[in-house]
């Protein structure tokens, strides 16, 4: 059974989180990853980190130019308005399926 794209998980009494399984496969995390946690305007951003050799203050900046322009892109798309807000799991089937054709 293919994993359902909206996922919901629950804060534990100790405010964790766990991500699920496929995510976790996805993108490469294992115990022990860092990640950045930025507020954005709806939400919250987790950004896995990679350090240098294992040194947990030499930050490996692993995107390239492309990406930082794609995400510069992307947030004055945000700014402007141009964007989907998706509330629902139907809204969410909706707009994946509108993606497909």
């Amino acid at each position: 059974m293919a994993p359902s794209p909206n996922m919901i998980v629950k804060a534990n009494q100790h405010y964790q989180l766990t991500i699920p399984a496929h995510i976790r496969a996805q993108m490469s995390i294992e115990q022990g990853t860092h990640f950045s946690v930025l507020r954005a305007e709806d939400g919250i951003l987790f950004r896995p980190l990679k350090f240098q050799n294992g040194d947990e203050n030499a930050l490996a900046d692993e995107m390239d130019e492309k990406e930082r322009e794609e995400i510069k892109a992307a947030m004055r798309d945000i700014k402007t308005g141009q964007y989907t807000k998706i509330d629902t799991s139907p809204k969410l089937n909706d707009h994946l399926d509108s993606l497909k054709q």
